[in-house]
């Protein structure tokens, strides 16, 4: 049964312990995975109190929800009011719709643009699983039945970020998250029980998973190149090692299945996340901790390899990793 609904964030550490003695991938990842996830979070944006206007939203689906440690922990380094608006299945873009007389996804995603508004909200980041809304075989547009789901979904990218415009917010898209070719935690628990394959099988040969994301990376950039306000954030190189993407790195799983990044996954793309994120940092000069902030923002800067440190009661939870 915990096979079929997902590894890691599914088995306890003494249930895996009880599998695998040793101090396995699995094992690990779900150590960190709990301790981040118990200790961090972000506020939702439609529960925001305050009179002062946010810095950023994080808008999207499950893929930006994987990102909330993280952000939790940037927002605060780099002195960022930041609140969530994220709902799994669903793409943080307007007035489109899985098919003809649904709603559900315009009407969501409208009510986000209203509290982005409301909130004065000064800048947005954009994550989801956008290439696979594209491969969908029906998507609307302003409901109206579109030929083409690739029309559909070009024209409210375009809407978005119009309305965006508009609204003088600045938008950061990161572009789409190169899939696995399987579930990754599943086939390593295969292989550390039973021996079936060498772990080395699980990477995908990246040529390979970009080729799979290219068109919805094409749409999502050409339209960003567009509006000035727009700045696109490109993961993928540090997901890619030797022309291969990454399954397993440092001992932790990358990807929780075949296509949402692991906490230690996001962990790896977190340089250009928060390089990102520095211009809208704006830190109080009064503050003392001013120093000690500016010296992490030149750790996240370096392109030092950073992994989560796993005591989730210190002030900041990133340590360099020693190599």
């Amino acid at each position: 049964m915990h096979l079929t609904r997902g590894l890691p964030s599914r088995l306890d550490e003494a249930e895996l312990k009880s599998v695998f003695p040793s101090d396995t991938a699995l094992v690990k990842t779900e150590r960190e995975t709990l301790k981040l996830n118990t200790a961090n979070s972000l506020p939702d944006l439609k529960h925001w109190q305050g009179d002062d206007p946010i810095d950023l939203v994080l808008w999207g689906d499950s893929h930006a929800g994987n990102f909330i440690p993280l952000l939790f922990q940037a927002s605060r380094t780099l002195g960022i009011k930041t609140a969530k608006a994220y709902t799994p299945g669903i793409p943080p873009l307007l007035k489109l719709d899985q098919r003809p007389g649904k709603h559900s996804w315009s009407e969501a995603n409208a009510k986000v643009l209203q509290l982005i508004k409301e909130k004065d909200a000064r800048s947005v980041l954009l994550i989801a699983r956008w290439d696979h809304y594209l491969d969908r075989r029906t998507l609307v547009f302003e409901n109206s039945r579109i030929t083409s789901a690739s029309d559909a979904f070009q024209l409210s990218v375009e809407s978005t970020l119009h309305e965006l415009q508009r609204a003088e917010v600045q938008v950061f898209i990161v572009c789409p998250i190169p899939p696995q070719r399987t579930h990754i935690p599943r086939a390593l628990f295969v292989i550390e029980r039973f021996g079936l394959f060498e772990k080395e099988a699980l990477s995908r040969d990246a040529s390979d998973a970009l080729a799979e994301i290219h068109s919805a990376r094409k749409i999502l950039c050409e339209a960003a190149s567009l509006h000035a306000n727009c700045k696109i954030i490109d993961f993928t190189q540090s997901l890619i090692r030797n022309d291969r993407l990454l399954a397993l790195d440092q001992g932790f799983t990358v990807y929780k299945d075949d296509n949402h990044l692991s906490l230690y996954g996001t962990s790896l793309c977190f340089h250009e996340l928060a390089s990102a994120l520095v211009p809208i940092s704006e830190l109080p000069q009064e503050n003392g901790n001013v120093a000690k902030r500016r010296l992490l923002k030149e750790m996240f800067l370096s392109r030092q390899p950073i992994v989560i440190e796993s005591d989730p009661t210190k002030n900041f939870l990133w340590r360099e990793h020693a190599s």
